[in-house]
């Protein structure tokens, strides 16, 4: 909607017709790139994926994987800090343990770095959330199982996700 909720577009289909998409968010950049992230079932697995629109959701770009192929991708959330760079975090299956996972855009959803492990390795870490504060640190937290207790975990990056804290 252009006119405060009066009118809105036609729908949209942002995931794949005929499988299983859910879990969806967006969010937008101050250079007003729109930018959706969801997680959706191709058959065998549960993937993350995203896709940008730069004129107000008129047109979309290609649907981009950020979670690896083969494996079960959960939860995915999305954060634009000021100076427009994406920032996208997940619970991944690796099949034994739930690792939270980030990746990073800086051109608008185009490109996406590697793939970072933010929780421990060998250790269950479920529900991540993410937010970029008015100086671009990123912080991400989720809560992980120690064996007995949940507890809840935090990472930050004031580099645009290149590298993080702890």
């Amino acid at each position: 909607s252009t006119d405060a909720g009066t009118t809105w577009s036609s729908v949209v289909d942002l995931s794949a017709a005929g499988q299983s998409a859910g879990q969806p968010q967006i969010v937008a950049a101050p250079n007003n790139t729109l930018t959706a992230i969801w997680r959706r079932y191709d058959g065998s697995h549960y993937i993350v994926q995203t896709r940008t629109s730069t004129d107000a959701g008129a047109n979309w770009s290609s649907v981009v994987d950020l979670s690896a192929a083969g494996e079960n991708a959960y939860y995915p959330q999305i954060v634009a800090d000021s100076n427009n760079t994406l920032t996208a975090v997940w619970e991944r299956y690796d099949g034994s343990h739930y690792i939270v996972q980030t990746r990073t855009s800086t051109d608008a959803g185009t490109t996406w770095s590697s793939v970072v492990d933010l929780s421990a390795a060998g250790e269950n870490a479920y529900y991540p959330q993410i937010v970029a504060d008015s100086n671009n640190t990123l912080t991400a937290v989720w809560e992980r199982y120690d064996g007995s207790h949940y507890i809840v975990q935090t990472r930050t990056s004031t580099d645009a996700g290149t590298t993080w804290s702890s």
